[in-house]
């Protein structure tokens, strides 16, 4: 079971790289499917469960650490462009 976790762990940290400024979505795909065939090949729902933590703990850190030094992280960036669509389209009401 340890053995299945740390590849969910694995799989969830190589996730990231879907993500910009990689925009290596094929890795994203291939992650997704190794969490859902580990999924299917648990033992319990408990031991599914255990498996998505695994899988979300090692998107969140390899997340926190790719993107979390960087002032221009992607969440970042989308949230200005964001706010700063809605200011504009408040400002264009009035």
């Amino acid at each position: 079971m340890k053995r299945r976790a740390a590849l969910a762990f694995a799989a969830g940290a190589a996730a990231v790289l879907a993500f910009s400024p990689s925009d290596l979505w094929p890795v994203g795909l291939a992650a997704l499917t190794l969490l859902i065939h580990l999924w299917l090949r648990a033992e319990s729902p408990r031991a599914a469960l255990l498996l998505g933590y695994s899988f979300g703990l090692g998107l969140f850190g390899a997340t926190a650490l790719a993107f979390g030094q960087r002032p221009s992280s992607w969440s970042s960036v989308s949230l200005v462009r964001w706010c700063s669509r809605s200011v504009r389209q408040d400002s264009e009401q009035k």
